[in-house]
């Protein structure tokens, strides 16, 4: 059987044993295929991580704190101090930076349910969260450009999915 094929298999490819072995131990040239890919070694799949209710409202107040940066965003910018700016966009003290990897630990957790999930979304599924990433990459290149409207126009535009993420997180009794 398929067993005892890949037993006698391990140690070298499946597919290095002869086409003839394959096909009198499975019986015909398509169930050797199958045979040989079914017993070909499976890459290793990582497990998506789950975090619990205590990470997801410790990212949930660090959601807030960037947030408020936001602001101070926009007062740099309104003031013409880009370098400012940017500073508070990617300094690793404006929480700013690693909004991203806070919204991955809210949707990642156990609090939320599939439909808020799938609403925030993450950097491959499209959602608010991508939107959030998107704002703030546009954001800081409009302030590397001393593009004042434009920087003013991506804070609004990040500010607005930062909001909607944290009324999805609203609800959430374990998320305050």
């Amino acid at each position: 059987g398929r067993r005892d094929l890949c037993r006698a298999a391990e140690g070298a490819s499946p597919l290095s044993l002869g086409r003839r072995d394959l096909c009198r131990a499975a019986g015909s040239t398509l169930a050797a295929s199958a045979l040989a890919a079914s017993c070909a070694p499976r890459p290793a799949v990582a497990a998506i991580k789950t975090y619990s209710a205590a990470d997801a409202n410790a990212a949930v107040q660090r959601i807030r704190v960037a947030r408020g940066k936001l602001e101070d965003v926009r007062t740099a910018v309104r003031g013409k101090h880009f370098e400012e700016a940017i500073e508070l966009l990617s300094g690793p003290s404006s929480g700013l930076a690693a909004v991203m990897d806070d919204i991955t630990i809210l949707v990642q957790s156990t609090v939320l349910d599939g439909p808020d999930k799938i609403a925030i979304g993450s950097k491959r599924r499209y959602g608010v969260g991508a939107d959030v990433l998107i704002m703030l990459g546009g954001l800081l290149n409009a302030a590397s450009e001393e593009d004042g409207p434009g920087a003013l126009s991506f804070t609004t535009k990040a500010a607005a999915a930062i909001d909607e993420i944290l009324a999805i997180a609203k609800p959430y009794s374990l998320l305050k």
